[in-house]
């Protein structure tokens, strides 16, 4: 007989297995979204019309500096 202790580490595993492969898009050309909230460090991820937007903050000295990149993915050259 198995110790119930495996089985259940086994099962919680897979479970977090699962749970993250929902997270991951469908097909490889969706591009992940994250609109939030969002706490310090952690992505911000969305479209802006045709443009792909990344942004996060950080705390500042009391204030929160933003840092924000907006690229056009169909730019091919960069």
């Amino acid at each position: 007989m198995f110790p119930l202790t495996g089985s259940l580490s086994l099962a919680a595993a897979g479970a977090i297995l699962a749970l993250t492969a929902a997270s991951i898009p469908a097909r490889a050309d969706e591009l992940a979204q994250n609109l939030g909230p969002v706490g310090p460090r952690e992505p911000i991820l969305t479209w802006v019309g045709s443009k792909r937007v990344i942004a996060f903050y950080q705390p500042d000295n009391g204030n929160c500096a933003v840092h924000v990149v907006v690229w056009d993915p169909a730019d091919v050259e960069g």
